[in-house]
């Protein structure tokens, strides 16, 4: 008795100092941008698209010259998968920090709730553009809602909407590349 007693005390005092040592994602939604890019400090931003389009976001999305990104210690990782593996990612609760969505994907991640959002009025950038314009808000007739945002794609492809898993590991850390990268489309480069 007094053995099993000591082995539960024990087993209790290893999980709470397990749960003490994880530090906890703060709720984005609740920080300004200067919160945010200290909490994307020293992350990785793992990113999902479509494979098809897989070099043209990893140069899109190298944004190891910009000089923000540095001070930060930032790196971005690009997966490219097939479009139902996409879709069963999201289903699972994937941990990747952004994923590429265009129309029913989009309106499918949306109407399950698999993203995190709304976040597009937490960019700076959010105020110099119209976030709440069709072109801005809208990918094939599906409102974004301000649960994903649109980047310029390739000439042969539709704008790109990148929204944030809902189980997404390094949620600021998603919003400041998507800063850098809108910031980017914005100058034309």
């Amino acid at each position: 008795m007094k053995n099993s007693l000591s082995s539960v005390l024990f087993f209790v005092s290893l999980m709470l100092l397990i749960q003490c040592g994880e530090r906890k994602q703060r709720d984005v939604r609740k920080l300004n941008w200067y919160e945010i890019s200290t909490e994307a400090r020293n992350k990785t931003v793992h990113v999902l698209v479509p494979v098809r389009e897989l070099a043209f976001w990893t140069q899109k999305l190298n944004l190891d010259a910009d000089s923000a990104k540095s001070r930060i210690s930032l790196s971005v990782r690009l997966t490219g998968l097939e479009e139902q593996p996409l879709r069963d990612s999201l289903e699972m609760g994937t941990r990747a920090s952004l994923v590429v969505l265009r129309g029913a994907e989009l309106d499918l991640a949306l109407n399950r709730a698999w993203l995190f959002g709304p976040f597009d009025k937490l960019l700076p950038i959010s105020k110099s553009i119209n976030t709440s314009s069709g072109e801005f808000r809208f990918s094939e007739t599906v409102n974004s809602r301000g649960y994903a945002v649109p980047l310029a794609a390739a000439d042969s492809l539709k704008p790109a909407f990148f929204g944030i898993p809902a189980e997404a590991e390094a949620k600021a850390a998603a919003l400041f590349v998507l800063e850098k990268a809108m910031e980017v489309d914005k100058l034309g480069m």
